[in-house]
């Protein structure tokens, strides 16, 4: 059996220049999402005492927060909640208060990290420093392996990949 695929590449031209354009779209429009460790907020890991105060139970209380709720390791949630922005240390140590004073004395608390938006920051700006040097690295070694119109080529989908990361 032959597979003429060159037949169809306009066909995937067409394709991977939507899928660009829509990359391009969704971060015009919805800019970047940002977890608590970029954007600065608290993280708890919590086990439930009681028996019957389940994940919606916690989810319900914590409603005014906005929490980000995920099980992991058996009873164990994950909790996650994000700061306003310029929150001061004052008012991160409030927030956790009123978390601990909601769920009172039904949990039992594993770990907690508070994130400042300053550590977020500088997270951001080393995120994407690494991703830039990487790129241009990447870009360096494609040009001395694939001599002419492949490195031309391997550079392009090199770009295509990492626009079309922010569809995923």
């Amino acid at each position: 059996m032959k597979l003429h695929f060159m037949k169809y590449r306009k066909l995937s031209y067409w394709i991977s220049g939507i899928c660009v354009l829509l990359s391009i779209l969704s971060i015009a429009i919805r800019g970047f999402n940002y977890g608590i460790d970029f954007s600065g907020g608290i993280s708890m890991e919590v086990k439930p005492i009681v028996a019957d105060y389940t994940i919606d139970k916690m989810r319900h209380d914590l409603a005014e927060f906005k929490p980000e709720l995920q099980a992991v390791d058996g009873n164990a949630i994950l909790l996650r909640v994000g700061l306003p922005k310029g929150s001061t240390d004052e008012q991160q140590n409030a927030r956790v208060s009123e978390i601990k004073n909601i769920l009172g004395d039904r949990v039992e608390y594993a770990q907690m990290q508070v994130v400042g938006p300053k550590i977020g920051g500088e997270l951001i700006r080393g995120g994407i420093m690494a991703i830039l040097v990487s790129f241009v690295m990447m870009a360096v070694y494609i040009w001395i392996r694939y001599r002419g119109g492949y490195a031309v080529g391997s550079f392009v989908s090199l770009i295509f990949d990492l626009i079309k990361l922010q569809l995923l």
